[in-house]
């Protein structure tokens, strides 16, 4: 303590030379700290840019310009788009009594059994695709969007008898959310609700065409055919041996006509006959051949060659219901 008071000025000197590199340590640290922390930076954004750099194209002002406008044209045909599906959209659905739709369904059965008539085979469970309400009665939430389907499928089926076809196979419906007492909710990202219908039908190649044509032709819905398989009715192709003529295979027609053989017998004995022909009587007229028959089976092979034989088509089609226009950001 002696040396402290005798020595006051040297103490003192001591004392802030201590406190200086103490401060002076902590500012150092900090100063490192900061000098990390901005030279990460540095690198961080000195990598981005060169990532920048190697765009195609390149970002500078001109570019994005270019690319705001090309933005703005997007979002200009995005909304004429949504506009246009405007005339496939239904708004609201109206909800009808369940009692109302079971005698819709069976309207449309009875309308759309008439409509195919005795020239076209239908299933005896047709029921115009809605046979679990043969018996019985759907959701009182549900009419709404079943009672939409139903006038759809009922248009559908109205075509499909009128183009023709000879066959109607089968008409499958998958089951929708609601008849199961649940919610339908759309994904955010979907601008259209897809109801699906399976047709499995046999018909000519012209019903066919007809058919399809109509379906893409529609003006008040939507209806996209998503997968479709056309085979011809007939796997296994004609073979020879099914041709078969009147009189057993052993039999060839004669008389002269079209697939006669011709006698070269005969023509060689007139070669050799050296008889005045004045002479000879006139010979009687050939008997006019038979016209050759064809047995049943043949038209088979003919329409196989000819193309003239039915073909049998699935068809899955999916009816777009649109939802009310996004707005864009």
């Amino acid at each position: 303590m002696n040396w402290i008071k005798q020595n006051t000025f040297l103490f003192g000197l001591a004392i802030a030379t201590v406190v200086i590199a103490v401060v002076l340590w902590v500012f150092g640290n900090s100063s490192a700290s900061r000098y990390e922390e901005s030279l990460g930076q540095y690198e961080t954004a000195f990598n981005e840019a060169s990532r920048f750099e190697q765009l195609d194209p390149y970002p500078n002002a001109e570019h994005l310009a270019g690319k705001k406008l090309a933005v703005e044209a997007y979002g200009e045909a995005t909304e004429e788009l949504q506009k246009a599906f405007g005339a496939y959209r239904t708004g609201e659905l109206e909800k009808i009594s369940v009692q109302g739709f079971s005698s819709a369904v069976k309207k449309a059965n009875r309308e759309t059994r008439d409509a195919f008539g005795s020239s076209a085979e239908i299933p005896d469970d047709y029921f115009c695709g809605f046979k679990k309400y043969k018996t019985a009665l759907p959701p009182g939430n549900a009419t709404g969007i079943l009672n939409y389907q139903l006038n759809v499928t009922k248009k559908i089926m109205l075509k499909l008898a009128g183009s023709g076809v000879t066959e109607l196979v089968s008409l499958h419906r998958p089951e929708l959310p609601e008849e199961s007492d649940k919610v339908f909710k759309i994904e955010d990202e979907k601008v259209a609700r897809a109801l699906p219908l399976e047709i499995v039908f046999k018909g000519h190649e012209s019903a066919v065409r007809d058919f399809l044509s109509s379906l893409v032709n529609d003006k008040e819905h939507f209806l996209v055919v998503r997968s479709i398989r056309i085979a011809n009715e007939k796997l296994i192709p004609p073979r020879k041996t099914d041709a078969k003529f009147g009189g057993g295979p052993s039999a060839r027609p004669t008389g002269g006509g079209a697939l006669a053989a011709p006698d070269f017998g005969a023509l060689f004995d007139e070669a050799n006959d050296q008889s005045d022909p004045a002479q000879d009587a006139a010979p009687e007229p050939a008997p006019i051949p038979e016209p050759i028959k064809l047995p049943s089976d043949s038209s088979r092979i003919l329409a196989q060659v000819l193309g003239d034989e039915k073909i049998q088509v699935f068809v899955r089609l999916d009816v777009l219901l649109f939802v009310e226009p996004k707005q864009l950001p």
